[in-house]
């Protein structure tokens, strides 16, 4: 489906399912067109919708994978009782159309439930509605499928064995750190210790885990639950994100006292970590004292198993290819789209990973105020990992190809 120079990924016969509706329904229809492109998104493992208005229309647009793809154009009416239809699932006001809402949806499909966060905004053309899918058939990856491999996977097995100190996921917004942190809380979760988080939302219901929402109009934020939790005698404490230096300060505190943090923060790779938190006023001896490692990912689409084929690269791939590893890359496998993939030839995801375990050597290049290209070129005469050459390792293992890993994960540090 092509209109107006956009590709439309609904597949012909949903479109002509989603027509028939029309036919014999006309505004009566926003259930069942609701429902059609819902179960199909949901399949197809989308993890936002956007119901997005237009001059005298109305777009759906979905994030499969990382990327943004049209769904589904509709006219103004059937996009309005859209709306509307969302609402009342959402348990929001209907008639309030001026003032941003949140609530929830909770979709079960024949073969996948899905939950959705609902937010709703008012634009000039009209209500902007955004659905942020969780599939709850799949909430949470054991750990050993995440994606660590290799002498990764073995530094950060080493991590969460330790009894106390800070440990960091670094990365932007959507490139999988609490759904690395969930698998690593379920793994240390066995039973003999006790686990508190204090999350901003709670993603999931972790078992056996005390989960903590922050609620600010309660002036719950992440650093009073942080409070809250230490007097709760905790031996592993979860932090959805360190946002701020009250949260940096207390995560700090608590990792320096016995128990072990685990936390989020904002860093483009895991050396950068050590400069978020002095950015957060947190000092160089206790950053010493506390971190124990980082770690930073990015997620890279997968080649779709169906239609992926051996593939030559291009010259410049192979050239950023060598310039990595060292090696010669000779073939790839590259997706060629399909029905199964949505016609991307991309199918799923998965992080590409590199692992920083704090060691003497890295606290003297700290202490000595060292810049983050040193301590890198130390971390790597050492053995070190970066993601790209974590990408390009996958790219071997054919799941994935140079230009995905150059689009998702280039960090130049």
């Amino acid at each position: 489906m092509n209109e107006g120079g956009k590709n439309y990924i609904l597949p012909q016969a949903k479109q002509e399912q989603i027509a028939q509706f029309l036919r014999d329904q006309d505004e009566n229809s926003a259930p069942e067109v609701i429902n059609v492109v819902m179960s199909y998104l949901a399949e197809t493992g989308a993890s936002d919708v956007f119901f997005e208005p237009a001059n005298d229309s109305g777009i759906i647009r979905a994030r499969i994978d990382g990327v943004v793809h049209y769904v589904l154009m509709v006219d103004q009416e059937l996009f309005t009782n859209i709306i509307s239809r969302l609402k009342v699932m959402a348990g929001l006001d209907i008639t309030m159309h001026t003032s941003s809402q949140e609530g929830k949806i909770n979709f079960d499909f024949e073969t996948h439930a899905v939950n959705a966060r609902v937010a709703l905004a008012n634009t000039v053309n009209g209500e902007f509605l955004v659905l942020r899918l969780h599939d709850s058939s799949n909430a949470v990856t054991d750990i050993t499928q995440i994606g660590l491999t290799g002498t990764s996977a073995e530094r950060y097995n080493t991590l969460l064995k330790s009894r106390s100190g800070l440990l960091l996921v670094c990365g932007p917004t959507g490139s999988g750190k609490t759904s690395t942190l969930y698998s690593s809380l379920q793994a240390l979760n066995d039973g003999h210790r006790n686990v508190v988080s204090i999350e901003d939302p709670v993603e999931y219901n972790l078992p056996g885990v005390n989960q903590m929402q922050v609620d600010i109009e309660r002036e719950v934020t992440f650093a009073e639950g942080l409070k809250v939790i230490l007097r709760l005698n905790p031996d592993i404490i979860f932090v959805g994100e360190i946002r701020d230096p009250d949260t940096a300060h207390i995560s700090v505190e608590a990792a320096l006292t016995g128990h072990l943090v685990m936390s989020t923060i904002h860093a483009n790779s895991a050396i950068s970590a050590i400069s978020r938190l002095i950015d957060l006023n947190i000092n160089t001896f206790f950053i010493n004292s506390s971190l124990i490692g980082a770690i930073s990912q990015r997620l890279v689409r997968k080649t779709c198993t169906q239609c992926g084929k051996e593939t030559a690269p291009t010259a410049e791939e192979a050239d950023f290819y060598q310039r990595v590893t060292g090696r010669v890359l000779t073939s790839q496998m590259v997706g060629q789209g399909c029905e199964v993939c949505a016609r991307t030839g991309f199918k799923g995801r998965v992080a590409i990973f590199e692992v920083m375990a704090v060691d003497e050597s890295i606290r003297q290049l700290i202490t000595k105020g060292s810049s983050e290209r040193q301590i890198t070129q130390a971390l790597i005469q050492s053995g070190y990992t970066t993601l790209l050459y974590d990408g390009m390792t996958k790219v071997d293992q054919k799941i994935t190809t140079v230009r995905e890993v150059i689009s998702s994960a280039f960090v130049s540090n």
